[in-house]
């Protein structure tokens, strides 16, 4: 057998966007008057209501993003039924609606009309109609991975109430119009069962080392550091200890577990990973060099394609990368998409900005893209969509380490869309200290 595995509260019309060094108005921060005073980068900064979600270090890309603004409900007539996606992937949408809230489905199906394709869109309805009736489940996406002319990956993942996720993989070759199997994938990959278990480990390992504090060392020659935090989370809860134990465990990782490929050619798997904070673990998709994937709660794109909902509305955006190194960002029509914004990188996250606006400072979500900068720099462009999408609005900011002291301080040079700005403006509008 093979085994494959609402609307925004506002319209976002023009947005006046007023320096924080002008007369006319109170800065948002509060900025020293002192030439000689700088602003420690390991400060808080004095922030006036409401405040911004703290960001821990100058280019930290993980940190969640939590939209906070209030969201109008949206009908079923609001959303397509589905849309071609690319030569390979239809999309349907479907959604179900529990106490007066709905939940939405991006259900990719694959467009190769072999019995290998059928078969496959056929388990893939049966994993989203078990989802759409489990009532912790809130929704599901997915990213689509391109490693070659013929072979590609899709990942679906499946969110429950609990912040924890289900997975479900399908790799296929269009050549062959099959859907390949864990055996199939694992050759792609020049493993077999002998040399799989020792991959996966090292997988794990490469995830757990990512998420460790930059100082720490999690592993030593003779396994999990007992000093490490994880390691004290292990010797001090019996709940850990066994999700660590299980997660190495062969019963985990093993021929069975779900696999794919991703764009870069990597085989990556899904199982079970041990945490130190929160749940004793929770189900992860991730790549042998330890990247992981979790469809679009995450900040920022992964793979050759994904969704985000970019304007707050409830429905989301279809974001792709391209060969050049951009990304496009599509809104979702009925059989179709169309094209809102290409943007110059594909390093992409949701994150909140304050504008001043008559009523004061209002904080809106932004779709952030990290531009190329040079050294000392930091640059992005901030995408505002509104819920009908008929303002894009798109401003440039940029940081330049004048006093080389490797800190953002208001001795900086601060540009909004090529002129001068302030340390306040800047900090409204990243959240970046």
């Amino acid at each position: 057998m093979k085994k494959t595995l609402t609307a925004a509260v506002a319209l976002l019309a023009v947005i006046a966007t007023v320096s924080g060094c002008s007369s006319a108005v109170k800065p948002h921060i509060t900025i020293s008057t002192s030439e000689s005073e700088e602003v420690p980068s390991d400060t808080e900064v004095p922030v006036t209501e409401p405040l911004l979600p703290v960001i821990p270090s100058i280019d930290e890309d993980n940190t969640p993003y939590v939209n906070d603004l209030p969201q109008v409900q949206f009908s079923s007539e609001d959303l397509p039924s589905g849309f071609i996606a690319n030569d390979n992937i239809w999309v349907d949408v479907s959604s179900v609606e529990r106490e007066s809230q709905p939940y939405v489905f991006y259900v990719p199906k694959l467009r190769d009309g072999s019995e290998d394709a059928d078969s496959c869109n056929a388990r893939i309805s049966d994993f989203i109609s078990g989802c759409m009736s489990d009532e912790r489940c809130t929704g599901s996406d997915f990213i689509y991975f391109e490693t070659n002319s013929h072979i590609f990956s899709v990942l679906i993942t499946a969110h429950l109430d609990s912040g924890d996720d289900l997975y479900m993989c399908v790799t296929y070759d269009t050549e062959e119009s099959l859907c390949l199997t864990n055996e199939d994938i694992m050759a792609y990959a020049g493993l077999d069962e002998d040399t799989l278990y020792g991959t996966a480990a090292g997988a794990v390992r490469n995830v757990l080392i990512s998420r460790a504090p930059a100082d720490e060392t999690l592993f030593t020659d003779t396994g999990l550091n007992p000093d490490s935090t994880l390691g004290r989370a292990a010797d001090s809860s019996e709940d850990v200890r066994n999700a660590y134990d299980a997660t190495f465990s062969d019963t985990t990782l093993n021929t069975e577990m779900p696999m794919f490929i991703n764009d870069s050619g990597e085989i990556c798997f899904c199982s079970d990973i041990v945490s130190a904070e929160g749940p004793a673990y929770h189900t992860e998709a991730y790549s042998v060099s330890g990247t992981t994937y979790r469809g679009s709660t995450v900040n920022g794109i992964t793979g050759s394609a994904s969704l985000l909902d970019i304007n707050s509305d409830g429905i989301k955006e279809y974001i792709e990368r391209t060969s050049e190194g951009t990304a496009v960002i599509y809104r979702i029509t009925e059989g179709s998409k169309e094209e809102i914004a290409t943007v110059g990188s594909t390093s992409l996250r949701m994150t909140s900005a304050y504008f001043f606006e008559e009523s004061g400072f209002e904080s809106r979500p932004v779709l952030r893209v990290k531009l190329p900068a040079d050294e000392g720099s930091l640059s992005y462009e901030l995408i505002l969509v509104s819920s009908d999408y008929e303002e894009v609005t798109r401003h440039t900011v940029t940081w330049s380490d004048t006093n080389a002291d490797g800190a953002i301080t208001e001795e900086d040079s601060f540009l909004l869309d090529g002129s001068l700005s302030s340390y306040s403006e800047w900090y409204d509008l990243t959240g970046i200290v």
